[in-house]
């Protein structure tokens, strides 16, 4: 085999260099033999060099022919994946089964849209490859990847998608149409996970109507509905807390004041975040310390706000009725707080900081 394909490559006038490819592509496919290192190496080698000087459809066919063996040499393969030319490269990351999910992340992260689209369109496509392919925003990528069920999904990479639906009415129809596709009677693992993505943000925003419960496959649509309602709402009142926030460190608002009219049950949210803007945290962290158990940690943020003890057993008592805790144990709860120390409280800061 390696002698024949020599002989060939000697024959390189401009003419006869698409047969000439052809002819190679014959001996290296249909050979019953697993190829050598160094033919495999030999045939990529004289392939590119034959492709130099081709049309583009020409360039295309050969593509075609080398893009689903797993014969092909994985120097080709990239080769003709990473080409500017779109006959050149789609059919290579369609099929191609020698490209490693290392190659194909970093031609979603580098190469141009339509390369993401020929991936997106992969008969099978790991987690990472996925959450590259998303990260990149464009909805018609989005699009494809989320239709293809042979896509599979992160947690983050999903999240990603679900936010975006949003905004885009077809986005939300393949999300909803993959999630009600079964196998069997059975839903699939992506209306699986996609059931904990979507319980996981209304339970991050939602504090009642079961939104964060249990679903079946036809109430995707209308879960995802609300969870994108709700996240809207997040967004604007995030909005109006930072301006709040601003408004308080310049000294035109005062902290008691503005805390006081956000004590009631309806604006534990916008306790979280305004508290989690003043000390420049996250408001995941903030959140976690109001739900725990033990309110240690609730209360050293507020101590580290400089909150006096009344107002912190304003906002306690609100947080106990939330939990529904026994709010007998207010009194002791705030003498508790009278007896932080200053640098207790800084220390949970930095440490909150560190990790964020």
């Amino acid at each position: 085999m390696l002698q024949s394909l020599q002989s060939l490559a000697s024959d390189v006038t401009p003419e006869s260099r698409a047969a000439l490819c052809d002819r190679i592509m014959n001996i290296y496919f249909d050979n019953q033999n697993e190829p050598s290192d160094i033919e495999k190496t030999l045939f990529g080698d004289v392939t590119l060099r034959l492709m130099q000087d081709m049309a583009s459809d020409i360039c295309g066919r050969v593509a075609e022919r080398v893009s689903s063996s797993m014969r092909t040499p994985h120097e080709l393969a990239l080769t003709l994946a990473r080409s500017d030319d779109e006959q050149v490269y789609a059919p290579v990351l369609a099929h191609s089964p020698v490209l490693t999910d290392e190659d194909l992340i970093e031609i979603a992260q580098e190469s141009s849209e339509g390369h993401r689209l020929s991936i997106a369109g992969r008969e099978s496509i790991n987690e990472s490859v996925t959450d590259a392919l998303v990260q990149t925003g464009e909805i018609s990528v989005l699009r494809k990847v989320t239709s293809n069920t042979g896509a599979k999904f992160s947690n983050e990479g999903l999240s990603i998608v679900v936010e975006r639906s949003g905004s885009d009415e077809v986005l939300l129809n393949c999300l909803t149409e993959r999630g009600k596709h079964q196998v069997g009677a059975k839903p699939t693992e992506f209306f699986n996970q996609l059931q904990t993505v979507i319980k996981k943000g209304l339970g991050d925003l939602a504090d009642s109507a079961g939104l964060d419960e249990e679903f079946a496959p036809d109430q995707i649509e209308a879960r995802l509905q609300s969870l994108l309602k709700l996240r809207l709402e997040d967004r604007n009142r995030g909005i109006r807390i930072k301006a709040l926030a601003k408004d308080i460190k310049e000294k035109r608002r005062g902290l008691e004041q503005s805390f006081e009219e956000l004590s009631g049950e309806d604006h534990v949210r916008d306790v979280v975040l305004l508290v989690a803007c003043l000390l420049d945290i996250p408001d995941r962290a903030v959140q976690g310390a109001y739900i725990n158990e033990d309110p240690t940690a609730f209360a050293m943020l507020c101590h580290a706000l400089e909150m006096d003890a009344d107002l912190y057993s304003t906002l306690l008592a609100t947080r106990l009725r939330k939990l529904e805790r026994d709010e007998a144990q207010l009194p002791q709860l705030k003498k508790n707080y009278q007896r932080i120390a200053r640098k207790e409280s800084q220390r949970l800061l930095r440490i909150i900081r560190m990790n964020s």
